[in-house]
């Protein structure tokens, strides 16, 4: 039972109904937990820790992808062009601990106490795509993983934090939320029963909102949601992107036209939160009303054998997978690719701004211009 199907009203199964039944049981103790815990926050029972540098936090309303990744690669790159030294601090979701060696004596507290590291899909895309320039951290404490990148990488002025609208433990100077125009309010539910984080209501902490996806619907759609949003908020989003895919890649990082989609049959496979952007993508550009796709829940771990089984299917079929950036970082060490000889591919994406773009780039010289209070 697919989860989507069955959050959507889809799947209209007698099993389905009684799900979403339960699910919905489950709602009102979540709704009250956020509730209360945002209530600490907005009413000064907890206070948010500053930095020691500018913060701009990127979040999402909703669980699952919005492109948030390809967003924050893209920011940092902006961030580098108007002169600063970003590091990226995520929180390690679906991870597992390495340690890390103690540092020398620094006169900050916290620099002194070394984070654990959360090796995460993210993080590994992150360390891929700045190949070591930029520090990406990765750690539940964000404050204490700050102070570390601070110490030890002393030329950063601003932070990045992945995934922080519900993390109001940090104080942030820009605070921004995207939300993806292909599912934009979770089918309008809260957790469980929907994919909403907290109410649609909250967007109105945010200092800017940016629609992902934006090609993906129809203008008309992309219009009624901006006003949607306008609605909630009380203005209209900063910005509109479009997620283009404008190349493969291939196991030794060479970059083919896409064109070449058209001439292969590929098999495509993903363990990604938003596997219909994936699919939808892989038909367009393949010229294929359908393509083999297998899909994995998001975060997946494969196995050597698992990879094995594609490569042989796909060997045996004539044909060549397609997968992710965040799925090839996990397959990348399960095989001796100089051996393999399966075509693999993967997207070069790349993020074409709609509408918006000097707003977003005022908001960012705006936050590289703050200094927080100590």
């Amino acid at each position: 039972m697919s989860l989507l199907d069955l959050l959507s009203g889809r799947n209209r199964s007698i099993p389905a109904h009684l799900l979403r039944a339960v699910l919905g049981c489950l709602t009102p103790p979540y709704r009250l937990v956020v509730a209360a815990r945002n209530a600490m926050f907005d009413f000064g029972m907890r206070r948010p820790q500053a930095l020691p540098q500018p913060v701009v936090s990127v979040g999402n309303l909703t669980t699952g992808g919005t492109g948030k990744t390809p967003l924050v690669i893209e920011l940092v790159h902006r961030l580098e062009a108007l002169g600063a030294k970003p590091a990226v601090l995520l929180r390690g979701y679906h991870g597992y601990r390495v340690k890390l060696p103690v540092p020398a004596e620094s006169p900050c507290p916290e620099a002194n106490v070394p984070p654990p590291r959360f090796q995460s899909d993210e993080q590994a895309v992150y360390e891929a795509a700045f190949e070591g320039r930029v520090p990406v951290a990765a750690d539940p404490d964000r404050v204490r993983s700050a102070h570390w990148v601070a110490t030890h990488h002393p030329g950063v002025n601003i932070f990045l934090l992945d995934d922080a609208f519900q993390h109001r433990q940090v104080r942030r100077d820009l605070d921004l939320v995207l939300i993806d125009a292909t599912r934009p309010f979770g089918f309008d539910r809260l957790l469980p029963r929907g994919l909403l984080r907290e109410p649609a209501g909250n967007l109105r902490r945010a200092d800017a909102i940016i629609i992902t996806h934006a090609d993906d619907v129809e203008p008309e759609a992309l219009e009624a949601l901006k006003q949607r949003l306008k609605g909630i908020t009380g203005q209209l989003p900063v910005a509109s992107v479009a997620h283009e895919w404008t190349g493969l890649r291939d196991v030794e990082d060479r970059v083919l036209p896409l064109t070449e989609l058209m001439k292969i049959d590929p098999i495509g496979i993903c363990g990604i939160a938003n596997p219909p952007a994936f699919a939808h993508a892989l038909r367009r550009h393949s010229g294929r009303e359908h393509v083999e796709l297998r899909t994995r829940a998001d975060h997946h771990r494969y196995s050597a054998r698992e990879l094995a089984s594609y490569l042989r299917r796909a060997e045996g079929a004539g044909q060549v997978l397609v997968t992710t950036d965040k799925d090839w970082v996990k397959w990348k060490p399960l095989m001796d690719w100089s051996r393999v000889a399966v075509p693999v591919y993967r997207p070069v994406l790349e993020l074409r701004f709609m509408d918006g773009e000097a707003a977003l780039t005022r908001l960012l010289e705006r936050a590289i211009a703050t200094r927080v209070a100590s």
